[in-house]
């Protein structure tokens, strides 16, 4: 499945917070509940996904308060992410 991170999730997202994140609010959006975001995976109510490269760079970066570095992107879910 691919999942969008707009500039809207980048904007309402809370850094370090792994509920609450810019990729927290796009997997939502998505349609996953529960969700938690974290550098080792991704969780979504029963089902987990490993946490992409992409989705760890910028990760660093919304985390460390660099959100202008971040950008709108996209990305796949690789695991058993299931809704």
């Amino acid at each position: 499945m691919r999942i969008s991170v707009t500039q809207g999730h980048i904007d309402k997202g809370k850094p370090a917070e792994c509920r609450a994140c810019a990729i927290a609010l796009a997997l939502q959006d998505a349609g996953f509940t529960n969700v938690r975001a974290s550098y080792e995976r991704l969780e979504m109510g029963d089902g987990r996904a490993i946490t992409p490269l992409e989705v760890m760079d910028f990760m660093l970066d919304f985390d460390a308060g660099k959100k202008d570095k971040c950008r709108p992107f996209e990305f796949d879910l690789v695991g058993d992410p299931q809704q």
